[in-house]
């Protein structure tokens, strides 16, 4: 009964020692819990994991946990690191696992497949020299089609300004450029019929 006491006040003393800084008290500890370590790597597995990347894996769970182990609740440590390092591990089989899931395809760079993608991939922000031209000559097909106060107006809109802002620029009251603007909208649908039509 007093073996069990001495082993949890060293184990105790350690674990404040590595709270307050003792690196080479980390090192003890870890050996003391490497059969733990070497316990739960026998008895789950995780391809391509070697036994060295888990001893890493452990020991910087062990840190972790240390900061966050209160030695005056009553829980042992042993648990507490044996749930902490079962959680690491299902953590990295999860993981693992989500690679898995990826398609190979997801994984591999723009750049292995260039002319691919420059051949099949629409550039959105790009746009076609012949739609530009076409459509240049239908806004100036409509712009003719507008009195001057409608142009202006109309060319005033596109710069985002406000009606108000327009009105006191020609003036003119703003349901008048709120008519002017309707008169706009009426001749270029209208256009846009003639075309379809």
């Amino acid at each position: 009964m007093t073996i069990n006491h001495e082993m949890i006040t060293q184990e105790t003393n350690l674990i404040r020692a590595i709270q307050s800084g003792d690196e080479s008290a980390i090192a003890v500890l870890f050996k003391k819990y490497t059969p733990v370590v070497n316990k739960i790597w026998r008895q789950y597995f995780i391809n391509g994991m070697e036994r060295e990347d888990w001893h890493q894996e452990a020991m910087i769970v062990l840190i972790r946990i240390i900061e966050q182990y209160d030695c005056d609740r009553g829980v042992s440590f042993g648990s507490f690191y044996r749930q902490a390092l079962k959680n690491r591990f299902f953590d990295l089989i999860r993981r693992k696992n989500a690679k898995k899931r990826l398609p190979d395809s997801a994984v591999s760079s723009f750049d292995a497949f260039e002319n691919f993608y420059s051949d099949t991939v629409m550039d959105l922000s790009a746009v076609c020299p012949e739609k530009i031209i076409l459509q240049n000559e239908q806004i100036e097909v409509v712009l003719g089609r507008l009195s001057i106060l409608e142009r202006g107006i109309l060319l005033e809109m596109f710069k985002t300004t406000t009606i108000r802002e327009i009105a006191i620029k020609y003036n003119c009251s703003e349901s008048k450029i709120v008519n002017a603007f309707e008169r706009c909208k009426r001749k270029f649908n209208q256009y846009r019929d003639e075309m379809n039509g």
